[in-house]
């Protein structure tokens, strides 16, 4: 599947109520802030909001792995 019809990972996980659009958007904050830019589901299972089996799932289920 092309990246640009892959779900993104962040819409996945608010679809799912995995988080909620505030977390999601404190994730994206701290991502632009460094550099190099970490990847959105680390940063989620880091920050708490995620754990590691659910950023999996979601990988699986955007199709990434």
């Amino acid at each position: 599947m092309p990246d640009s019809a892959r779900p993104l990972l962040g819409s996945l996980a608010l679809c799912r109520g995995l988080c909620t659009l505030g977390e999601l958007d404190e994730a994206l904050d701290v991502q632009r802030g460094r550099r190099p830019a970490p990847r959105l589901g680390e940063l989620l299972v880091d920050l708490g909001r995620l754990t590691p089996d659910q950023l999996q799932t979601l990988l699986r289920e955007q199709g990434a792995q």
